[in-house]
């Protein structure tokens, strides 16, 4: 392994359909990063556009962004949806699990973000975190709780697995690289998803698979799930990270919440971009001040 390695980078995946957003969720993280951190992008490209590109590296600055040119047809055969569910996904939703194989010479750690999360507080504490020798830290999800649940993991009896084994939400990954090599992850992960074609949550359920529970948990502050329900009952810490999990996004008419859509777009006008729905008329919210509360 390479001695030269930097200790950290931001990392996403995205196609050109997802750029936009991810610059929204790049901005959002530096206008609140604790001020004279350095950090590195890398953003794994799925198929983006030059101007895209352009895009998230000026959503970036000051920080250096690279955009790294992946071969999607690598992900050609694996599961993107099955007869009977009504949600469609493109193979590049596995893009992002080869993110510790790809930088494994670059970066000792990978801090992997969805494209629909919105960073409200500092982020340096994930970069500092203590993973105890294990390969991910995250937050186990909200609406699966264990990989028995409905939509965990289908076969976790016959992998040897314990009903109650935690459930990992893959929106945020605090990542080792040398531990998650160590484990053959990324192998194991495509070689479930592989073997498998009824799957709910593709990638997030094949990472789980594979990951049998060992994890660091990490408070819900760090990946909260903009969804009414828990909104209304969270009583814990004040969310660092809005995630806009599920089919309905903060830059489409469907958003579940006014409130954390008109906060979304005050970030995205910060990379010059008003998603077409909102109107002139419509009231809007400054982007809060670094640690600023945000309920």
């Amino acid at each position: 392994m390479n001695s030269d390695r930097q200790p950290f980078a931001v990392v996403l995946a995205v196609d050109d359909s997802y750029a936009l957003p991810a610059a929204v969720t790049i901005r959002s993280l530096v206008e609140n990063l604790a001020s004279g951190t350095a950090v590195e992008f890398v953003v794994l490209d799925l198929g983006i556009s030059a101007a895209g590109a352009d895009r998230l590296r000026a959503a970036a600055a000051p920080h250096p962004l690279a955009v790294e040119h992946f071969d999607t047809t690598r992900l050609a055969d694996l599961p993107v949806s099955t007869e009977g569910h009504s949600r469609q996904f493109s193979t590049v939703i596995f893009g992002y699990l080869y993110l510790p194989v790809l930088l494994a010479d670059r970066y000792e750690r990978l801090l992997y973000l969805d494209a629909d999360i919105l960073v409200v507080a500092d982020v340096s504490p994930l970069l500092r975190l203590d993973l105890a020798g294990r390969p991910v830290a995250g937050v186990p999800d909200w609406g699966v709780p264990t990989i028995s649940d409905a939509q965990g993991v289908s076969d976790w009896a016959e992998l040897g697995l314990a009903p109650d084994t935690r459930y990992l939400n893959s929106g945020l990954l605090v990542i080792d690289v040398d531990r998650w090599l160590a484990a053959d992850l990324t192998r194991s992960a495509l070689a479930y998803a592989g073997r498998h074609s009824q799957l709910d949550l593709p990638d997030q359920q094949t990472l789980n698979a594979v990951l049998h529970g060992d994890f660091v948990t990490l408070g819900r502050e760090w990946n909260f799930i903009v969804w009414p329900p828990l909104l209304d009952t969270f009583s814990g810490p004040v969310p660092r990270i809005w995630h806009f999990a599920g089919r309905f996004k903060p830059w489409t008419r469907g958003s579940r919440s006014h409130h954390h859509q008109l906060l979304y777009q005050a970030y995205a006008e910060l990379v010059g971009w008003r998603p077409m729905w909102l109107t002139a008329g419509r009231s809007r919210l400054a982007v809060p001040k670094q640690n600023e509360r945000v309920a």
